[in-house]
């Protein structure tokens, strides 16, 4: 791939969009059955060049993701729990020891508790008790 010869962060990036893009197109072939074969009539239509390009969208094709469990049914909690937890934490460590005067005021308020405080110096424990931003640091690092 581009990114094992490259070995450059945008290479990555490259990458993982193009991959990204081959998901999706397999996940439009596998539902509509007039794209598989309007992609049969292009195949034809082009000469070898293209020959490795219509062999990895047929695998793609083929490969067939099985079903994951669903987490959005009624009663499952993992869903929202994230959302919940930091909306938990916003109220309890902000929200309720504050007074706005004004939207503006909340508006600002809000936006430097999570920005300036909860994204760059409120450890987590679910990120090996880093900031946010420290944990996405030691991502770019590696």
């Amino acid at each position: 791939m581009l990114s094992g010869v490259l070995n450059s962060k945008r290479a990555i990036r490259v990458n993982i969009e193009i991959m990204r893009a081959f998901v999706k197109l397999r996940e439009l072939l596998s539902t509509h059955k007039d794209l598989t074969r309007k992609l049969h009539e292009l195949e034809k239509k082009y000469d070898a060049q293209f020959r490795i390009v219509f062999e990895a969208i047929r695998e793609l094709m083929a490969l067939r993701k099985k079903p994951g469990k669903e987490i959005s049914r009624t009663g499952n909690c993992y869903e929202n729990a994230v959302t919940e937890s930091f909306f938990h934490t916003f109220k309890i460590e902000h929200v309720f020891f504050s007074r706005f005067e004004t939207r503006q005021k909340t508006r600002t308020s809000v936006f430097d508790y999570i920005e300036l405080f909860y994204n760059r110096q409120r450890i987590h424990s679910t990120i090996n008790n880093l900031s946010p931003m420290q944990y996405e640091q030691q991502l770019n690092l590696s």
